[in-house]
């Protein structure tokens, strides 16, 4: 009996894709216009893999395969810094400046 399937779904604005070291070389195809890369230097692994959590749809019991369980809140982001993603594609960011807009789809809750 198989409880969880998995299925890919569309990334949503906001979604967190992957979670990479300090230092990281971002290729072409990881920028603009499809993704922008938020870094975080000297967050932990500890910090930053929680986020690769996969979201859970408890109804139909499936996994998603691209689908996390947490995202980054554009909406509450600052203006200046939307406008240095939209035009760079790139932000460079403390991890008290960036946590406050990390929301769970699920509780809607953001970390504190």
């Amino acid at each position: 009996m198989q409880l969880t399937r998995r299925t890919a779904t569309p990334v949503r604005t906001g979604d967190i894709i992957v979670v990479k070291p300090d230092g990281h070389i971002w290729g072409k195809e990881e920028g603009l216009p499809k993704f922008v890369v938020v870094k975080i230097p000297g967050a932990t692994t500890e910090q930053t893999q929680k986020y690769l959590s996969p979201e859970i749809n408890a109804l139909a019991l499936e996994e998603t395969l691209t689908r996390r369980l947490w995202r980054v809140n554009i909406d509450m982001i600052p203006n200046s810094l939307l406008k240095k993603l939209r035009d760079t594609g790139t932000v460079t960011v403390t991890w008290t400046q960036i946590k406050g807009y990390i929301q769970n789809k699920a509780t809607l809750a953001v970390e504190v």
